[in-house]
This record gives C-alpha cells, structure tokens and sequence, in this order.
C-alpha cells in the first residue's frame, strides 16, 4: 500500500533527500540541511553494496531451499501432495508483451516453479491467485493464461485460480478466479475455501516473502511446505571489487526486505492482535 510504497528505504531516502535540499535554501536551516545529506550518504552508500544488502535480506531467505524432487518429498511426508499453491506478484496486461511478458520477474519464477513442481506431481492441480490492482485484468487470469499458453505446456483442467469468474470460463472444477485476493492474508483465506486444512501442499512465492506466507497460511489453519522460487542473494564464492560499489540491484534488495519485515511486523499484529 501507500505506507509500505514510502517507508521503503529508496523512497524514503528520496523525500528525505529533498527535504534536506530545501533546508539549505534558508539561513537558519541550512546546517540541519547538511547534516541530513551527509547521513544520507553515510547510511544509503553502504546499503547500496553487496555484502551490506544481503546482510539486510539473508536472515528472511536463508531458511529456505528449493524442493527439488516434490514426488520425493512426498513419499517421505507418506502422504500425496495435490496442490501447488502459487502466490500472486507483479504484472501488466499489456497486449505488445507475449502472455508470459506480461507478468513481472517474480511472477514469471514463481510461476515458472509452479509449473516445474507440478509436473512432477502427477495428478497434481496449480492455484492461482491475485488480484488487478491498477490494472483492468487480475493477477490471476493473468498468469493463467501464461500458464495455459503452450510454451508452457499446462491444460486449463490442471489450473484452479482464486475468480468469482469461474463459470464464464469453464467448468467449476476446471477454472476458479478470486481476483479479490488483494494480499497475502487474503491468498490463504481464498487457499482455506479450497484446500482441506489435514492436506499438505507446496506453497510457493519469493524466498523473502516465504516467513509471511508461511505465518499467514497456518494462522488459517492450513499445513504448507515451503518451495522458494525467487532468491535476491546468492551465496558467492568471492566478492569482487564492484561488490563494494552501490547498485541498483542491491537497494531493491534492501527495499524488498524492510518490505518483509514490516510486513511481517504487521502480520502478527492483524493475527495475534
């Protein structure tokens, strides 16, 4: 929401920033002015480097690895998996992009290890959720429709989607969009109206979205099995010199964690509070 967008460290640092710059234009202000700068610079350079950003987002995704071999997994649960649930993220549908272009780089993995998970699962069906936000057509139908085109190679028998619109599209079993799903706690309320609570089933999403999916998902009383899909830090064998420079990449970084950790925060407030 509106309050997540300016508390994140980039856009806060931005109104910051010009905050500070109007402070210089008169007299009295002007030294609280610099100081501001300065501390801008002091704390937004370092964040801006590898080593310091994966400090910041390592302690949400370290807990996590993927599921490689989910039959596997459910032969040693002794028990069968019979959902891939996947987590709504960012898309456009915009008609010069190719289906999957549509969806942002976290949906198309998520979406990609959605696909990959289920095709080792036979019998197995996909869940997909999310709403539209600003744009005309959800989330849902959006990455349905991806994963319905035949470069990626799933029936629409095997998709279930979170829609009221299900009807129009076709049969109940085969089709059910809830673009009303608008955040996580939502997901797992549309996630609990299909999936019995005594069933196991993969929950995938970004790794450093997975601690608040997780908490929200068994708050409804559901049993979920972690599958990160999309991990901002990688584990490297030596830092170079450029690691110790500022790049974009590592602000989203930071971005996406303090993200996490107030929504994380917030979470436990709306559950336990």
């Amino acid at each position: 929401g509106f309050l997540g967008t300016v508390l994140a460290p980039t856009v806060f640092a931005g109104l910051l920033g010009v905050v500070a710059l109007l402070l210089l234009i008169p007299q009295r202000t002007r030294r609280f002015g610099i100081v501001v700068l300065v501390l801008l610079v002091i704390v937004g350079v370092p964040l801006g480097t590898t080593p310091v950003a994966n400090f910041v987002i390592r302690p949400l995704e370290d807990g996590y690895t993927a599921v490689e071999d989910p039959k596997a997994l459910a032969d040693s649960l002794g028990e069968e998996i019979r959902w891939v649930v996947v987590l709504g993220a960012g898309h456009a549908s915009d008609s010069r992009a190719a289906h999957p272009g549509r969806l942002g780089s976290e949906a198309l993995y998520r979406l990609a290890e959605g696909i990959r998970l289920w095709r080792a699962l036979p019998g197995a069906r996909l869940h997909l959720s999310g709403w539209s936000g600003p744009d005309l057509v959800s989330h849902a139908e959006v990455v349905a429709v991806a994963a319905a085109a035949r470069s990626l190679g799933v029936s629409e028998d095997a998709l279930a989607l979170a829609s009221e619109d299900a009807l129009a599209l076709a049969s109940e079993d085969a089709l059910a969009l809830a673009p009303e799903s608008r955040d996580t706690q939502e997901e797992a309320r549309a996630v609990a109206d299909r999936i019995s609570t005594e069933e196991r089933f993969l929950l995938v999403t970004s790794a450093v979205h997975m601690d608040r999916a997780i908490f929200l998902f068994e708050s409804e009383g559901l049993r979920p099995i972690p599958a990160p899909a999309y991990f901002y830090s990688f584990n490297l064998a030596t830092l170079v010199l450029g690691d110790f420079l500022p790049r974009p990449e590592n602000y989203a970084k930071v971005d996406a964690a303090v993200h996490e950790y107030l929504g994380i925060l917030w979470a436990h407030i709306i559950v336990i509070g």
